[in-house]
């Protein structure tokens, strides 16, 4: 059979071709539908109009015993709605396993042509192309990139998960777009149904590249000149930005996804976007405002179909998310004083002394010194000069010196310094409030809740000796490295400005307790070298009463987790390994030795925590543990990566061999060996959320 669209050969029994991906005419489909009907006469037209008409249902989910039988026949579902089917690549190929007593089944040919392939290339982009791997919510629709060339061009495929894998044949799937680009950490999104693919193609950073939606079916150009866009799923709308011919700015524009045609400009000359809202599809973004000194900010919110709404304006920089249009921010006051006001003169005295050598000053003469004629041997006397030149070059540098200083003294006075002091403001529905000057940065952040925990920059520095400069510049950088060690401040509902913690030492918030009631940190420096993590209670927003959990010089890195009412902290000298802590239920214990801290995780979901012992950076493999319900226990060595979820158990990459990149996909089971699965494989694909226990 040929392809009706582009002429192409099809693949036995494919419903896609796999070069245009136009769908298969009916009549093909009504002769694929005869080959697995067997000997049940069951019309061939109803198992088509079901698939499009439910594309998102399970075969469990059939009304009748006589439709499932001919869907059964046809689609046979990979798997049921939800579940997490393990996704991987191998040799330069995408696959897939659903469930543990299941063969993996091939999904794509070659991600990158073979002529490209190589292990050094292969490997560096294995990463970015298992990365750019997507699973709809149903997780029925699989949506991956091919072919990645040197200027992060790919193709992207789709998949239909719920047709049988043996219709497949070796078709790569669905091809959806060539000449894709990775624009901001964004190579394609997709919507939550599967149905929505949103991409920019043809990129350039100064002229952008078009952008495009595919709903499956075809390709539709939104606009041109595209810089980046965002999408709310919940609200089906799109925001992007575009090149302004004329101004060379950008252009915040947004369109309904079914309402391609009616795209509207939000704004003009923005600065940069900040967030959305996907929920209530609400866009912040900044546009700017220049002074003599500054380039200030106003922060805009654009709701759908509304007037954008400015929340606040001369903002220097925005410290932290919006929630609930609430957020802190900074305002910059600039003030210039003399550079020769932030130096103290300490050579003022002693180069007063200084002045301009003579020669004179430094010659001696000698009267009647008696001399010898070498010719005639006769005795004469007269007067000799000496001169200490060594001591005169002294003097010379001396003064040379001091004419330099009094230059530099020259130029100071003339020079002026902007002094900037940041003032930190907290806006909340459109009302802003100053909170303190002079902020410097913060250690903790929560806007919805108003709590804010940071240091302040130091109002009296000590100012900078002559003796120290060569250059006007050096006043500058010497001054701003002279702040001092602030105590952490607080503000909060209850509280404004409040400082707290030990003299001398640096607070890092390691988190708030879920209830709000403890502050977590990590206390640094002081009349002592070693490091405390500490609690303080939190009293009407004031924290009181300091407990110090641990006290030792050799704490690397702590991490706090409200959700499970766990602190992990490692202990070494090494900043890559450690000696793994935890505390729970108000006890300290370790959990194991050398430790690899930045491979880590910890899994929510079941309070579990995944780590690596004698983790061998060079090769990139380790000992994986699991750590849960306060015991350990060890899962296997030489493992280079791994893939958890709690309803598809844990998976990792053993045996790995880093020269070639590869290593053998291995299933743990709770009781007995572990399962393989497959070998020859370099990358798992891992959508769930956990968090780093790393640095």
């Amino acid at each position: 059979m040929y392809c009706t669209n582009c002429k192409s050969e099809l693949a036995k029994n494919a419903k896609f071709c796999g070069e245009c991906g136009q769908e298969v005419a009916e009549s093909s489909l009504q002769q694929l539908v005869t080959e697995n009907q067997s000997e049940e006469k069951v019309s061939p037209s109803k198992p088509v109009q079901f698939l499009q008409q439910h594309k998102l249902l399970a075969g469990g989910l059939l009304g009748t015993i006589v439709l499932a039988l001919v869907v059964i026949l046809v689609l046979v579902p990979l798997f049921q709605a939800k579940k997490s089917p393990i996704i991987f690549l191998g040799e330069n190929e995408l696959s897939m396993q659903s469930s543990k007593d299941e063969e993996p089944i091939w999904l794509s040919r070659k991600i990158m042509d073979s002529e490209d392939w190589n292990w050094s290339w292969g490997w560096t982009n294995s990463s970015f192309l298992i990365f750019n791997v997507q699973l709809n919510e149903d997780r029925d629709k699989l949506f991956f990139v091919k072919n990645l060339d040197e200027d992060e061009k790919a193709s992207l495929y789709y998949r239909d998960l719920k047709k049988k894998n043996s219709s497949w044949g070796r078709e790569q799937g669905v091809k959806l777009a060539s000449n894709i680009d990775h624009v901001n950490n964004k190579t394609f999104t997709i919507s939550s149904s599967g149905k929505t693919v949103l991409y920019i193609k043809n990129y350039d950073a100064e002229s952008g590249g078009q952008f495009y939606l595919h709903n499956l079916t075809s390709e539709q150009l939104i606009d041109h000149r595209v810089t980046d866009y965002w999408y709310s799923d919940d609200k089906n709308l799109i925001y992007y930005t575009k090149v302004n011919e004329e101004e060379r700015e950008e252009d915040l524009y947004y369109v309904h996804v079914k309402k391609l045609k009616d795209k509207e400009q939000a704004a003009s000359n923005i600065h940069s976007v900040l967030q959305l809202d996907e929920e209530k599809g609400d866009l912040y973004y900044t546009t700017t405002t220049s002074n003599e000194f500054t380039n200030n900010q106003n922060l805009y919110k654009q709701s759908p179909g509304k007037k954008a709404v400015e929340l606040a304006s001369g903002i220097g920089n925005i410290v932290s998310f919006v929630e609930d249009d609430s957020f802190f921010y900074t305002e910059s006051v600039i003030t210039e004083v003399q550079l020769s006001d932030l130096v103290q003169d300490d050579l003022a005295e002693s180069d007063a002394a200084i002045q301009k050598p003579s020669i004179q000053d430094y010659t001696t003469i000698e009267e009647n010194v008696e001399h010898v004629n070498w010719w005639t041997g006769e005795t004469y006397y007269r007067d000799v000069e000496h001169t200490d030149y060594d001591s005169y070059n002294e003097a010379k540098d001396r003064y040379s010196a001091k004419a330099e200083r009094d230059r530099l003294r020259r130029a100071l006075s003339k020079e002026m310094y902007q002094q900037e002091s940041l003032h930190l403001y907290y806006s909340s529905n459109g009302k802003s409030k100053k909170l303190v000057e002079n902020y410097d940065y913060p250690t903790y952040v929560d806007a919805a809740d108003g709590t804010i925990v940071y240091y302040k920059k130091s109002l009296d520095k000590d100012k900078v000796l002559l003796s120290e400069i060569k250059r006007v510049d050096d006043v500058r950088s010497a001054y701003e490295e002279r702040d001092r060690t602030s105590p952490a401040y607080i503000s909060n509902k209850h509280v404004v400005d409040l400082n707290f913690g030990e003299d001398g030492k640096r607070l890092m918030v390691l988190n708030f307790s879920s209830d709000g009631k403890v502050l977590y940190g990590r206390e640094m420096g002081g009349n002592t070298d070693a490091d405390e993590i500490v609690t303080y209670d939190i009293v009407k927003g004031k924290p009181e009463n300091r407990k110090v959990l641990v006290e030792d010089e050799d704490v690397l890195f702590a991490n706090y987790l409200p959700e499970s009412s766990q602190l992990f902290y490692y202990k070494g000298t090494d900043i890559y390994n450690g000696d793994l802590y935890v505390i729970e239920n108000g006890k300290s214990k370790q959990i194991a030795e050398n430790v690899g801290m930045w491979q880590s995780r910890f899994y929510f979901e079941d309070k579990s925590l995944f780590y690596y012992t004698d983790y061998d950076d060079d090769k990139n493999a380790g000992t994986l543990h699991q750590y849960k319900d306060g015991k350990s226990k060890e899962i296997a060595s030489g493992v280079s990566s791994f893939y958890y979820s709690k309803s598809a158990g844990l998976y990792y990459i053993a045996d790995y061999n880093y020269q070639r990149r590869l290593g053998t996909l291995m299933k743990a089971e709770d009781k007995g060996e572990s399962i393989f699965i497959a070998d020859e494989v370099s990358e798992i694909f891992d959508p769930e959320r956990f968090n780093w226990l790393g640095l």
